[in-house]
């Protein structure tokens, strides 16, 4: 399969089942909204007006990722976003990391929101070779390597996830993360979208859920601030958006 290309239907439906032939649905109805609608078209010219390259769907085979990984297919920005503005945060004094940053999309909109500080964990060593030309304008730091074993910085940090790899890896994920609170206490949230494998936060003493919107995205919150409360969880409805 050519590198970046769409697939068909069919191979979905062979190779995933009902769930690949759902996600690929979606994306070609994302497709025809970039197309045929003027707030799409200003979406699919985020790579133009940025000069960068971000766009594109590549599969886990392509990228000689794990079993439990994900394929390659960034966020949209709008959607991006709506979700991080959740957060009631002065980003000006938080560090934000994607994990599994894949090309660096989030990398480029959190800057652009004014996070202190960006980093991004990536495994692919081509999507971690375009990862750092996309952003070397600003400075990213772009970690090559498993995200399991990753060293949290002992800082504030919003920690954020588009559905990039299943259990046995995100259970060792949040493992690691709960592990570095634990050593560290400080304030850290987990914006994880897409996210199929909640559980593996939620069973995390040190992590506190403040807002889900069902099958779209959960945040977590690390242990509360002396002096505030975390806010109850969102349980609105959602249809579903599959990475």
């Amino acid at each position: 399969m050519h590198l970046g290309g769409p697939v068909s239907i069919s191979w979905n439906l062979q190779r995933y089942g009902l769930w690949g032939a759902r996600w690929l649905a979606r994306a070609l109805s994302y497709r025809a909204w970039l197309k045929l609608t003027p707030s799409g078209r200003r979406e699919a010219a985020f790579d133009e007006i940025n000069d960068i390259e971000t766009e594109g769907y590549i599969s886990r085979e392509d990228l000689m990722l794990p079993a439990d990984s994900i394929h390659y297919a960034p966020i949209k920005p709008q959607q991006f976003f709506s979700i991080v503005s959740k957060l009631k945060i002065d980003r000006r004094a938080f560090t934000f990391i994607d994990v599994g940053c894949g090309k660096g999309r989030p990398l480029l909109l959190a800057e652009s929101m004014g996070f202190a500080k960006i980093i991004g964990v990536e495994l692919s060593a081509k999507l971690t070779e375009i990862a750092r030309k996309n952003t070397e304008r600003f400075g990213a730091q772009i970690i090559a390597g498993n995200a399991a074993a990753f060293q949290f910085p002992a800082e504030q940090s919003v920690v954020f996830l588009f559905n990039p790899f299943w259990s046995p890896t995100i259970d060792e994920f949040a493992d690691n993360l709960s592990q570095s609170l634990a050593v560290h206490p400080r304030e850290l949230y987990v914006v994880y979208v897409n996210p199929f494998c909640e559980v593996a936060f939620e069973r995390q003493s040190n992590l506190n859920l403040i807002f889900r919107v069902p099958n779209y995205y959960a945040i977590y919150q690390s242990l509360v601030r002396k002096g505030s409360t975390p806010a109850s969880p969102d349980v609105e409805d959602h249809t579903i958006i599959i990475h």
